[in-house]
């Protein structure tokens, strides 16, 4: 989290409220955005009260494909379901004017106040049980007393709550169906899987390159017949390599590293372009080697050219695929590319 970018506060009209245009008063459109909440439910699904408490995330509902963004909940009174869009307002803390907030300038200290607890969410020291006391400090600053005060959880309605977050939006979330895992205080954190699917992600691509460089040494690139022989050779180890990249770039979205990401996708494209090129090498080589391979053997030379070509077609369009979407969804533009990006927040 970067808490180093100003602070930004958020309205979310929900889909049965008035649009954002029936405001009391207009607002820039700008500020204006489509947004949509998760489509699941978060990870780790940490409970407290019967609530999920903690980070939650959405995107823009208009390209999916932009960075995620970090909620946060503020208000148990309204509800979301997950998938959910919506249009929301967007207003900086710091400014003067929350007219386009849930609870207006009367509550803008409460705003900043609860924008600051969900910044210690991940904060160093921080434990996922220590969430629920975060989360129930910012309810009661925005609706005193809920739920209860946190004192009688049991007691309480079917739990609806808003978001915040950052980056952009707020929203609320529906109905927190029983966990008794969470309800103890356990989690599933799918967090912990990450660097080891990235070591994985790097053996199913280092482990193959190895093996096939190993196997056409000595380099004889003078030589047609070796290099027939090495790139037909090439075409049986490019599966498991693309499975791997395939893995890391999935691992990078999940993990919202975009750098890494956008790095993998350009580096995807570099490699593509450099297989067109040798296909191309390699369709010539099988040209020349025609005229000189015997009668007898000539259909196992063409079965054997066109299983290569095949795959190292399909590779080179896979590889080219990933990286254009990757490089896509790791484009570091913000919902609003001329304004700073938020780091918490707040929504009411």
């Amino acid at each position: 989290m970067r808490l180093s970018r100003p602070l930004l506060a958020l309205v979310a009209l929900a889909a049965t409220a008035s649009p954002a245009h029936a405001l009391k008063q207009p607002v820039p459109t700008y500020r204006v955005k489509n947004l949509q909440f998760q489509t699941r439910a978060p990870n780790p699904a940490v409970t407290a009260y019967g609530y999920y408490v903690g980070p939650l995330h959405g995107n823009g509902a208009l390209d999916p494909t932009r960075p995620s963004l970090n909620l946060f909940c503020v208000d148990i009174l309204n509800s979301i379901s997950f998938g959910q869009k919506w249009t929301g307002v967007f207003t900086r803390l710091s400014s003067n004017d929350l007219s386009a907030t849930r609870h207006g300038n009367a509550k803008q200290v409460n705003y900043q106040k609860a924008a600051f607890l969900a910044s210690t969410y991940k904060a160093p020291g921080i434990q996922t049980a220590q969430w629920g006391g975060i989360q129930t400090a910012i309810w009661n600053l925005l609706n005193p007393g809920n739920p209860n005060g946190g004192a009688n959880p049991f007691s309480l309605l079917p739990p609806r709550h808003n978001v915040t977050g950052t980056q952009g939006n707020r929203r609320s979330l529906g109905p927190l169906p029983p966990n008794p895992d969470s309800m103890n205080g356990t989690h599933y954190d799918a967090d912990a899987l990450i660097a080891p699917l990235y070591v994985l992600a790097f053996l199913l691509v280092a482990t193959p390159a190895l093996d096939f460089v190993t196997s056409i040494v000595p380099l004889r690139v003078s030589d047609i017949e070796w290099r027939f022989a090495s790139v037909g050779l090439l075409s049986g180890f490019l599966l498991t390599p693309l499975l791997g990249v395939g893995l890391a770039m999935g691992v990078a979205a999940y993990a919202s590293h975009q750098r890494f990401q956008r790095i993998m996708a350009i580096a995807n494209l570099v490699i593509a372009v450099c297989f067109v090129a040798l296909l191309l090498f390699f369709l010539l080589d099988i040209f020349q080697l025609r005229n000189v391979v015997q009668a007898e053997a000539q259909q196992a030379f063409e079965s054997a050219a066109s299983k290569a070509v095949v795959k190292h077609l399909t590779f080179v369009v896979a590889l080219g695929f990933m990286g254009l979407r990757g490089f896509r969804m790791s484009k570091l533009t913000d919902i609003e590319p001329t304004r700073p990006r938020a780091s918490v927040v707040i929504g009411g």
